[in-house]
């Protein structure tokens, strides 16, 4: 059973890494104006002394005026093990909005829906906003740093009583694109209670993204999760690596 529930874990986790969702490099680069966006899906199956079936899907959607910036992310995953009836899901979806008030500074606000369940999450709302800004800015290199209020609304499985909670989420971030075929991406969450700064999540991902075509490309994801109060049964600290393929639209 243990072995079970690791199979679970380290399969789900791989879209929905640990609690904090990394939206930098789900962000595109670009200087026109209108729709843009991307797909992701993929299927893992195994049969050893388990069979274990697992369906990712990432959707990406993104609006880009002058001034403004919308951003649409759905994420969902499954996975079934041994043609058990029951699948073990988990799955995000986030929204944020920024409004350039100047060159370096833009003002962000952000909702998310969020589902885990092998992290114990039965549902957690967030909601923020805040300033964020760019330390520095060529077209090969970028550094943003951000400090967001955030509000969160979360139950977790096997408790009575939802927490409501008041937090800080800060990020810095810079991006690597010497060309148009490869990027490198790094996001440093620090996500404190207001009230508490002992209960906290900090969060650092690593996103590796080189173009085989003009659409088609092969991505590779390294992330470390540490958090201080995590859901009853889930341990303090998670990494992960995972590599997949993805196309463009």
């Amino acid at each position: 059973m243990r072995t079970l529930g690791l199979i679970l874990l380290m399969m789900l986790v791989q879209h929905n890494f640990a609690q904090v969702i990394n939206i930098e490099d789900k962000r595109i680069k670009t200087d026109t104006v209108g729709w843009s966006g991307s797909g992701e899906l993929s299927l893992y199956a195994n049969k050893n002394n388990d069979m274990v079936l697992s369906l990712q899907t990432d959707l990406h959607l993104q609006y880009k005026t002058k001034k403004s910036l919308w951003l649409l992310l759905t994420d969902i995953a499954t996975v079934q093990v041994n043609n058990e009836q029951h699948f073990v899901n988990s799955g995000f979806q986030h929204f944020r909005y920024n409004y350039k008030i100047r060159d370096r500074f833009v003002w962000e606000a952000f909702a998310q829906g969020q589902y885990n369940e092998p992290l114990a999450i039965d549902y957690r709302l967030l909601a923020g906003t805040g300033p964020r800004f760019k330390l520095y800015g060529t077209d090969t290199f970028r550094c943003y740093v951000a400090a967001l209020y955030m509000y969160e609304y979360e139950q977790n499985t096997g408790e009575i009583d939802a927490q409501q909670n008041n937090r800080l989420s800060s990020y810095v971030s810079f991006t690597y694109s010497p060309s148009d075929h490869f990027s490198l991406v790094s996001t440093t969450y620090y996500q404190p209670k207001l009230d508490d700064y002992t209960d906290r999540r900090i969060s650092t991902s690593l996103d590796v993204k080189s173009y085989i075509t003009k659409k088609l490309y092969l991505k590779l994801n390294y992330n470390l999760l540490d958090d201080s109060a995590p859901a009853e049964g889930v341990v303090n600290t998670i990494y992960e690596f995972t590599a997949g393929m993805g196309f463009d639209f």
